[in-house]
This record gives structure tokens, sequence and C-alpha cells, in this order.
């Protein structure tokens, strides 16, 4: 019986160390890792000197809120040691209590003028519930849509504030947006953690001088008469300082006919059709009044004349006028007719023209 417990004892010995050798080996990668931990650790430890100098400044120029000095040293003992854990949560810390803002007063925006008030961007440091104004931070702007003379550069004072002058804005398509940014004195990019305090500011109210109008005449009227007609409206609109006017055209005389009487889709495809915000629509009626000899006939045109917005819909102008033309032939009294009528519109429209240009400081 001992014999039996004593072998059976061993077996029970040796098959548990057996057990124990087979999980030492599954368990092989374990030392693997842990050196991994710790090379980690060393890793992040094994700042060099410099490095270390620059984190040991910034820490107390951070303490003392000289922000700009601390963001300066911490930025270059990034540029030394760019993937060390120390300086990452360096950098961290302090983006994440920079905050920034951006203040544009509302303006209506002019083609080749400037804004009267300069944009302000705002940087501050938080600490606790109070919110610091952080000073000698360069900031840089730009035109992010549009073109134009603007203060390229500026840097924050001892109220946290940078200033842009808009001097000139040169060019737009529906709007104009300036842009802000952080743009700390550094080689490379922009670190991410800083990407966050860019700012904007979009001007999308455009001056009616300046949004782009299409003359569109109505597919009824005499061809003959279309480039006179043409001719004349643009140098009105650009005689008061409308910048962007231009002859349209609709082959499609339902379509002209449905937007002349407001119906906006038709409006809002004839304007892209003619890539124009504001249509001039010119509708005419000429009927023949009569013949006093073989070469003298007697016309008359009613002649209306409609300025819509294609989005707001609203409509800026209209006059209606009724004249009568004589002519050799019943063509040319037509076109004399609606020449007249045209010329009683043109009165009426340089008054609303000339409101327009004075209430937008021309």
């Amino acid at each position: 019986m001992r014999a039996f417990l004593f072998i059976t004892f061993s077996f029970l010995l040796f098959s548990c160390a057996g057990a124990t050798l087979r999980n030492d080996t599954v368990r092989q990668p374990l030392p693997a890792e842990n050196a991994s931990a710790g090379n980690g650790e060393a890793a992040e430890k094994e700042l060099d000197p410099i490095t270390e100098e620059y984190l040991r400044e910034a820490e107390s120029a951070e303490e003392n809120l000289e922000i700009a000095k601390a963001l300066d040293l911490i930025l270059r003992a990034r540029s030394r040691q760019p993937e060390n854990r120390k300086v990452i949560r360096a950098l961290k810390k302090i983006a994440g209590s920079l905050e920034s803002e951006v203040y544009c007063a509302k303006e209506t925006i002019r083609m080749g003028e400037g804004l009267f008030a300069p944009l302000q961007f705002f940087l501050f440091y938080r600490r606790g519930a109070e919110r610091l104004p952080v000073a000698d931070i360069p900031v840089l702007f730009g035109f992010i849509e549009g073109n134009g003379t603007l203060t390229g550069e500026a840097v924050t004072n001892d109220l946290g504030i940078a200033k842009c002058f808009v001097e000139e804005i040169s060019d737009f398509g529906e709007s104009v947006v300036i842009g802000a940014r952080v743009a700390l004195r550094m080689e490379g990019p922009l670190p991410p953690e800083l990407e966050g305090l860019d700012q904007s500011c979009r001007f999308s109210a455009v001056s009616l001088l300046d949004l782009p109008n299409s003359l569109v005449l109505s597919p009824a009227l005499s061809p003959g008469t279309e480039g006179a007609v043409c001719e004349r409206l643009v140098a009105r609109f650009k005689g008061k300082g409308f910048s962007q006017v231009w002859c349209g055209g609709s082959a499609d005389a339902q379509l002209f006919n449905r937007a002349f009487d407001m119906d906006r889709p038709s409006l809002r495809l004839l304007g892209g059709q003619n890539a124009a915000r504001i249509l001039v629509l010119v509708d005419g009626r000429t009927g023949f009044v009569s013949q006093q000899s073989a070469d003298f006939f007697v016309s008359e045109t009613e002649l209306s004349l409609k300025m819509i917005d294609t989005e707001s819909f609203e409509l800026y102008f209209e006059s209606t006028a009724s004249e009568k033309g004589a002519g050799p032939t019943r063509e040319r009294s037509a076109e004399q007719a609606l020449l007249n009528a045209l010329g009683r519109v043109q009165t009426d429209l340089d008054r609303y023209l000339e409101e327009v240009r004075r209430n937008h400081g021309v």
C-alpha cells in the first residue's frame, strides 16, 4: 500500500510539474511585454539635458502666466524630441488651457472697398475659473474666400487681441471669408493640439451694386432692338456703380413669361441659366396703329422692366411705359416705339439706381 501511494504521489507531482512547464512555455512572451513597458517608461524619462531644461523653464513660465514664453519653450522641446511623452503631455496641457474667439462687425461688403471695423482675434488662457488674456502671440490673417488687401500678421496685445484691418476687397463670389490662426514662430506645421484655435469671419451681406445682374429680354421683342436695349440698360447700371452687369437671354418664351410673373422656380432656373443673382427682365408688346402714307407707319409699344432677386424673390424695381413710334415701315415704327418706351422706363430706372448708389455711399 505504501508503495502504491508513493508511486501515485510521484506521478501527480510529475504531472503538475509538467503542467507548470507547459504553462511557462505558453507565457514566454510576457517577459518581452514587460521589457517593452519598461522601455517605454525609460524612453519617457530619457530627456536630453537641453529638452529637460526647456520643459523646466516652460513649467515655470506657465506658472508665472508667461504663456507665450512657455509655448515657445515647449515647441523647442518638441522639435528636439517630438515623440517623448513628457513633451507631448506638456504641449497638450497648455493647449487644452487656451481658448480663442473672433469678433467681426456685420458689414455690407463692396468690391474695391475695405471694411470699416477691424477683425479682432482674442486669445485666452483658462486657469480654474479665470480666463486670462494671452499677449505676444503672432496671429496670421488671410482670405479663405475672396481676395483683397489686409493686415496679414498681427500680435496679441495685453488684452489678448490681435487686429486685422481689411483695406480693400478686390474680388469675391457670394461672400467673403477671412481666417485667423495662431502662427508661432517655428519650423514645420502647427501642432495638431493648437489647430483648434483657428477662427474665421464670413461676410455674406453683399452690396446690391456688386451682385451679379443679368439683363434678359423677352423673346417676343423685335430682334433688331435687342442690341440697343441691352447697350442702353447696361450703360445705365454701370454708370451708377453696378460692377457686374451683362446681357443674358432666354430662347424659352414660356420660361421667361413665368419668371416675369414672379414664379419662383422659373426665376431660380432662369437665374441659374444666366449665372445671375439679380435678373433684370424686359418685356414688351408692340401693336400696329396706322399707316399714314406709303412710307409713314405708326406703332405703339408697352414696355415693362422688373428687377428681381432670384434668392429672396424681392422685387427691387418695376416700371411700365407705353409710347408710340413712327417709321417708313411697320418694323421701323415698332422699333422706334420700343425705344421711346425704353426712354420713359430709363427715367424711372435712373432715379432708382441713383437712390441705391447714395444708400451704399458711392
